[in-house]
């Protein structure tokens, strides 16, 4: 947790939620931001940024499943108040909001 005294709180980084359908350029809208990139994807949907040189990559895939949402949280625990990345991008929030509800999906005791 971060606080801050009366008078001293700082400016956060800015936050944007971008909404389109599959081949509207979402991923290659990232492109136009300055600055050190990381893009964790989860429909592996990197093919826009092939060539550029500020953007690292940690793809997702079925594999991922049963520890996605731990591993999410560990890399943006990780990263977000670092200054190893300027631009964190969740690549694509649907499918990563999938992969966590099929894991829950049957993991209770009660099937619940």
């Amino acid at each position: 947790m971060i606080t801050f005294k009366p008078g001293e709180i700082k400016k956060s980084g800015d936050m944007y939620f971008i909404y389109g359908d599959g081949g509207t350029g979402k991923t290659s809208l990232s492109k136009l931001f300055k600055g050190k990139k990381l893009l964790l994807t989860f429909d592996g949907s990197w093919n826009a940024l092939v060539g550029t040189t500020d953007t690292a990559v940690m793809a997702f895939g079925k594999s991922d499943e049963a520890t996605l949402q731990k591993s999410v949280e560990q890399w943006l625990g990780q990263y977000l108040y670092s200054d190893e990345f300027d631009v964190i991008i969740l690549d694509n929030v649907t499918a990563l909001q999938n992969f966590v509800l099929e894991n829950i999906d049957g993991a209770s005791k009660d099937g619940r």
